[in-house]
């Protein structure tokens, strides 16, 4: 912000700036109080002001700024060449001071490298203010306490700080602690003396370090630690950084635990079992030969990652269940990892609690029974009754088909013939007669078509097909499309399916001009997500009514005019691919079928 009463040097101040650097956004201020105006209103990088002014002239004007604790860079541009003007802004806190008189190029360049110098110091020092903060927030809130040594020239570090945690685990205030050596807090000093030297010379040779120690409070009582070290050069001084956890409670259970595995490692030496202790930080503490050799697993890595490929703890966790309080947990589970990739084994858990002497669940103990020869040949007999199902529904389908609708139909047939042969002559009834027999033998095709093409869903391996290309050669084998607008937006989409595909598109077609009565528009295309894909069929028709969408699939339901099949075999095929279809268009709107195919049966 430029401050000046004198509106022609605002403006030619104003043009010389930006002509020196066209990144400059300035704005102009008559006066001292319009200043304060702008400055309550939005933040400056700089002010650059005006020496003598009416009513407060520059130096009050940096007086207030500065009493109201506002720091922003200030700027003194004046006539006045006067020594003391320039010594009194300075003293008040003004970051430069320039003379307005001279050669214009010379007074303009001198300010705008002045401002740049001054505008880029100050975001500096903010950026540095905003590093030290979030450093001593995340010192001061660390959950694991962290201690700040400082390395001498000779001898064993001494404390140099300690944030909160470590203060309140010791018992000790930061005066108490700082500036003692690291001893003071160790147990057993002595024999702890070479073991420090010796870490510290690999500290200042820049190894991290992690190791396990003993800690003694200030009310006498130890502590396990778990300490993590690293150096850290600050100035001329070698600062170590370490953050230590307590790990009091893991030892105990760690203890409890050996002596609870020693017993297992004689008990199962030899069973055709797994047994396996988990802790409940969700590692293998013991394992049973008869598990390693399944699953590859060992003691110390992750459940979750051993015994399956997850990240985190496995979904129905066993073990979780105990921790959260279950007596017992019992459930089949798969076991698939990198160890047996090819071969997953099913496995029957049942996991119980581990606890100490004050009755504490410290860990969980699972049983494995192998049972994958069973889940084998359950899934063997599911397959075949699937397929036996399949076949039946297909036999009583095109069985009641033939009996029933193509009877039907062919018996219409009849009856028109029957008419047509009582009414010859020049009655004008008789082409409306003909038309007759024709859509009724037409209907009996399409019952006998649709016979055909149930009999092969499921029958050809799947294949690679174009979505873009089937959709166009169903188009194609419709005829009298009349002014139907056909928006096809799935060019170089491949899916896992077979050569029905095009008839689903033209069951979907038939749908739309035989219900849709107002269809003068159709479009096929798709979304991505990282799951799979979702295609979509639309139509600008008259929609599908809420009560009629949950019959939308049956065999045999239709609003009159079709067969009632179309969409029957749309369902059927989908179902085959393994895709899944809704109708989710709003009634009066037109009709939106949505085809969810997962990721697996989509080649993009």
């Amino acid at each position: 912000m430029h401050v000046d009463d004198d509106v022609s040097i605002q403006e030619i101040t104003k043009l010389m700036l930006q002509d020196l650097n066209s990144g400059f956004e300035i704005d102009n201020a008559c006066c001292v109080d319009e200043a304060f105006k702008e400055l309550a209103t939005k933040q400056y990088d700089i002010v650059v002001s005006d020496y003598e002014m009416p009513k407060k002239d520059g130096l009050e004007f940096l007086k207030e700024l500065r009493a109201q604790n506002n720091r922003v860079p200030f700027i003194l541009f004046t006539g006045k060449g006067r020594e003391e003007v320039a010594i009194k802004a300075l003293n008040l806190g003004a970051d430069g001071y320039y003379n307005k008189q001279g050669n214009p190029e010379t007074v303009y360049g001198e300010i705008a490298h002045g401002i740049i110098q001054i505008t880029e110091k100050e975001r500096a020092k903010q950026a540095l203010q905003e590093s030290e903060e979030k450093y001593k927030a995340l010192f001061e809130q660390a959950g694991d306490y962290t201690l700040i040594l400082e390395a001498q020239s000779t001898g064993l570090p001494t404390i140099f700080d300690a944030n909160i945690s470590a203060l309140q685990i010791h018992g000790y205030t930061r005066e108490e602690i700082v500036g003692k050596l690291i001893t003071f807090l160790v147990e057993d000093k002595e024999s702890r003396n070479d073991i420090i030297i010796d870490q510290l010379d690999k500290l200042l040779n820049n190894e991290k370090l992690t190791f396990e120690t003993k800690h003694r409070r200030k009310d006498g009582s130890t502590i396990d630690v778990e300490v993590a070290i690293k150096k850290v050069k600050v100035g001329s001084k070698n600062l170590l950084v370490s953050v230590e956890h307590d790990i009091t409670e893991h030892k105990k259970t760690e203890e409890a635990l050996r002596q609870e595995r020693d017993k297992l490692e004689s008990l199962t030496a030899n069973i055709a079992a797994g047994l396996v202790v988990i802790s409940k930080d969700y590692k293998i503490l013991c394992v049973n030969n008869y598990l390693k050799r399944l699953t590859g697993a060992s003691e110390g890595n992750p459940c979750y990652s051993s015994f399956n490929t997850c990240a985190s703890i496995c979904p129905d966790c066993g073990p979780k269940k105990i921790f959260e309080g279950a007596s017992i947990d019992r459930r089949e589970y798969c076991i698939q990892t990198e160890f047996r990739k090819d071969h997953p084994v099913w496995l029957e858990l049942i996991a119980t609690p581990i606890k100490d002497k004050d009755g504490n669940v410290v860990a969980a103990l699972e049983l494995t029974v192998n049972i994958t020869e069973k889940k084998e040949a359950e899934k063997k007999q599911s397959e075949s009754s699937d397929r036996i199902r399949m076949m039946n529904e297909k036999l009583r389908v095109v069985g009641s088909l033939s009996r029933h609708d193509v009877g039907n139909k062919l018996m219409a047939a009849k009856s028109y013939v029957y008419l047509l042969k009582k009414q010859l002559g020049d009655n004008p009834d008789l082409v409306k007669y003909l038309d007759n027999i024709d859509s009724a033998l037409a209907s009996s095709g399409r019952i006998l078509e649709f016979s055909r093409f149930y009999e092969k869903i499921g029958v050809e391996k799947p294949s690679n097909e174009d979505v873009f290309d089937c959709f166009n050669q169903a188009v194609g084998l419709m005829p009298n499309l009349g002014n139907v607008e056909f928006v096809n937006e799935c060019k170089g989409l491949v899916v896992t399916a077979d050569s029905l595909l095009k008839q689903l598109f033209y069951n979907f077609i038939d749908n739309s001009l035989t219900h849709g009565e107002k269809v003068n528009q159709i479009r096929l295309h798709y979304t991505k997500d990282g799951n799979g894909l979702k295609l979509f069929y639309e139509d600008n028709g008259i929609g599908v009514r809420e009560t009629n969408k949950p019959k939308l699939f049956e065999a045999g339901f239709t609003t009159g005019g079709g067969s009632g099949l179309g969409l029957f075999l749309v369902k059927k095929m989908i179902d085959v691919y393994g895709w899944s279809i809704t109708e989710e268009g709003e009634p009066s709107k037109g009709v939106r079928f949505v085809i969810t195919i997962p990721k697996v049966n989509q080649k993009t």
